[in-house]
């Protein structure tokens, strides 16, 4: 029974591999594996023919991670409160004066205000301004594996 596995966000499969589907057997099964990226943009499309081949030949598709917009109300509480900083803390309890200010100033460059991230952990500020600048350059929310989710649904 072949089942296509995507998702395991090789961003350097192209640099080491011929291919970004490797396909592994064993007796008398296989199943593929396709390195993934989770966000592209239009002029990455469409995607290398090995993907469609191996999405084609395969019974079962499984993915890294969901990907899904369908997330319980705990589920969402839950990622907020992680995404936030402990008790009563704030943002510039964390960062030095100067990294505050830059932070506060390219906050503010792309339109958006500080008070906003106030609360957020440093690692969520970064992932959040990450998007943005990616959005700048294109880049969507369809990756290899919201692709797939699409075309299977």
């Amino acid at each position: 029974m072949p089942f296509l596995l995507l998702g395991l966000n090789l961003a350097w499969t192209q640099v080491f591999a011929a291919s970004p589907v490797w396909r592994v057997e064993t007796g008398d099964g296989h199943l593929y594996i396709g390195g993934t990226v989770h966000l592209l943009r239009a002029a990455d499309y469409p995607l290398p023919a090995a993907f469609d081949r191996a999405y084609a030949d395969a019974q079962i598709v499984v993915f890294e991670t969901s990907v899904s917009d369908n997330l319980t109300p705990d589920q969402q509480q839950a990622m907020l409160q992680a995404t936030r900083l402990p008790g009563d803390q704030t943002i510039d309890e964390v960062l030095a004066a100067g990294t505050l200010k830059e932070l506060d100033n390219h906050i503010e460059q792309n339109g958006l205000t500080p008070e906003a991230f106030n609360r957020l952990r440093p690692g969520m500020i970064a992932l959040t301004l990450t998007l943005i600048e990616l959005r700048h350059l294109g880049v969507t929310q369809i990756g290899v594996d919201q692709h797939y989710i699409q075309r299977s649904s």
